[in-house]
């Protein structure tokens, strides 16, 4: 007795048994690395440090870095872009402390990958090879940390 599903001529069931045995042959997709894009903010005594790590995949969504088109990335075309992509970051992320909006901070250098070559071909752009670190600072006078029910507040008192 056959099952229903995979008779002659049903192509019902000839695709979900394809779609089954692909889960077993087919490689393993290729998801979002999620140690492509974070933010890490350490607060000190007087000043917030924050630092913003990205691929080159991101960034090139951001401003076209590859200047010359030759599918790959050099330091010195990322650091000729990194204005803009400065500009975009202060526009879109912000800092809010108790009524007090100073933004990210001001912008201190940036970071290419300690293992990287001089540049990163076009096909690494998504991986760890391709993180690209953006730092900042907010100078204050003081800097106060509130913790409350999951809660973090935090009161810069400006110089």
């Amino acid at each position: 007795m056959r099952l229903r599903w995979f008779q002659p001529g049903c192509g019902r069931g000839l695709a979900l048994a394809m779609l089954w045995l692909g889960g077993f042959v087919l490689p393993d997709a290729y998801a979002h690395n999620p140690e492509t894009s974070y933010l890490r903010v350490v607060i000190d005594a007087d000043v917030m440090r924050t630092r913003l790590t990205y691929d080159l995949m991101t960034l090139g969504r951001i401003v076209k870095l590859d200047d010359d088109h030759d599918r790959q990335v050099s330091r010195e075309e990322l650091a000729r872009h990194t204005p803009e992509i400065v500009a975009f970051l202060s526009e879109r992320i912000d800092v809010e402390a108790t009524g007090y909006a100073p933004g990210i901070g001001t912008f201190v250098g940036f970071d290419w990958p300690p293992d990287a070559s001089h540049t990163i071909p076009e096909e690494d752009y998504h991986f760890a090879l391709a993180l690209i670190l953006y730092h900042f600072a907010l100078a204050a006078e003081y800097v106060l940390v509130f913790y409350s029910d999951y809660h973090f507040e935090i009161v810069l008192v400006s110089a």
